[in-house]
């Protein structure tokens, strides 16, 4: 039995170990130089420009923006990113082009990313505190850079919010630009349920099926259960562009100069706290 044990122990954990932890060395060399090409790529070197990552208190709790953009004189263009709790930082990157045109202002709200703390109260999780949060930032704004109005970005979830912020202030925005507009959301699931569930009966997919009818019509009490609904809907959805994979999402955001380990450790636990709330 002790031979067995130190059979073992030789034969198969240290090699593991060893190849674990060359693994990780590895990941750690390939996202530094990663990191380091993102920023080299996107440097700002103009003397009017800005770059910069704060931390800043609205509703009286600590959140993170970043603020990027080559001439500090441009307008301000405040994204609202979606999830709920998917934060837009770790890729602003990808759109780096806007901070030629504009002061771009990414934020990763309460509960999403860098702004995910266990210190956040539950009861704050709501739209109506998003709504007030995205106001006060935005007079922050105006105010900092001496401006009347700025852009307002918002995707999906983002949406959700946005709207009614530009709705009660019109006169803080030059425009309201939506991406994915979030209409009728409880209407919106129900008719991906009732897709999901008739292109699993035209595939004869019992797995589909069994998965479908065990979570039944949303709405969902929990994010589990919405997971599973989008995950059928993804594998039957006819996308006129190429679905991205997780990874290429994953290999995107470890690019990124903005985010640290932490913070990308962060951002499943901030998309899980936040959809499970809101």
């Amino acid at each position: 039995m002790k031979h067995l044990f130190f059979w073992t122990l030789r034969f198969i954990v240290l090699p593991l170990g060893i190849l674990l932890a060359a693994t990780v060395v590895v990941l750690i060399l390939l996202r530094l130089y990663a990191q380091h090409k993102t920023a080299r790529e996107i440097r700002i070197t103009d003397s009017r420009g800005i770059h910069s990552i704060e931390k800043v208190k609205l509703g009286g709790l600590d959140q993170w923006i970043q603020i990027r953009g080559e001439d500090r004189s441009k307008p301000i263009l405040l994204f609202l990113h979606g999830g709920p709790g998917f934060p837009q930082m770790p890729f602003s990157h990808l759109n780096a082009e806007l901070e030629k045109e504009f002061v771009v202002v990414q934020w990763d709200q309460r509960g999403a990313g860098k702004s995910n703390s266990w210190s956040i109260p539950k009861e704050t999780m709501k739209v109506e505190q998003f709504v007030s949060d995205t106001h006060d930032l935005v007079q922050m704004l105006l105010r900092r850079f001496r401006a009347r109005k700025c852009y307002l970005v918002a995707h999906s979830w983002g949406s959700v919010f946005g709207t009614l912020v530009v709705a009660r202030d019109p006169q803080l925005f030059c425009a309201y630009v939506s991406i994915g507009q979030v209409a009728d959301y409880p209407e919106s699931q129900q008719v991906r349920y009732q897709f999901a569930l008739d292109a699993a009966r035209r595939d004869q997919n019992e797995k589909a099926l069994t998965t479908l009818r065990r979570i039944g019509r949303p709405p969902y009490p929990s994010f589990d259960q919405s997971d599973l609904l989008e995950k059928w809907v993804s594998h039957y959805a006819d996308l006129s562009y190429p679905n991205i994979s997780r990874w290429r999402m994953a290999w995107w955001a470890l690019e990124s100069p903005a985010y640290s380990w932490i913070d990308l450790i962060k951002i499943p636990f901030g998309v899980r706290y936040s959809s499970a709330r809101l």
